[in-house]
């Protein structure tokens, strides 16, 4: 089981960083169940770390938005679910996120109980 983590990130205060860290805890807390032990989590902060590392290693500019947002569609799309942040749709990528997750029928979740119902908790 893989869960996606998406929310704003783009002019927020520091990224957003405390509310993922959160969402990512708390997530990663339902791994006692032993059916979900494997569950893989993707925070779009860790994959935007990764690329921002890959263009310095190219000797590349920094990476701008189109470049994070096409890594994490392809993080998008290998989820089984995806958990939305509050205030998600007040953001332009995630809402792309939302209406691909939607269009590829991937389950998706607002709030943890919402979570708990699609990981069968």
């Amino acid at each position: 089981m893989i869960v996606y983590i998406s929310g704003p990130i783009t002019g927020m205060p520091e990224n957003n960083k405390k509310a993922f860290s959160e969402a990512y805890s708390d997530i990663a807390r339902l791994k006692r169940n032993p059916r979900l032990r494997n569950m893989k989590i993707i925070n779009p902060l860790r994959v935007g770390a990764g690329i921002r590392k890959s263009f310095s290693v190219k000797g590349k500019n920094e990476p701008d938005w189109t470049d994070y947002m096409r890594a994490c569609i392809k993080k998008l799309c290998e989820a089984d679910c995806v958990y939305f942040l509050e205030g998600w749709y007040a953001s332009k990528g995630v809402n792309l996120e939302r209406n691909i997750a939607r269009r590829l029928d991937i389950p998706c979740a607002d709030n943890m109980e919402e979570l708990w119902k699609i990981l069968g908790v």
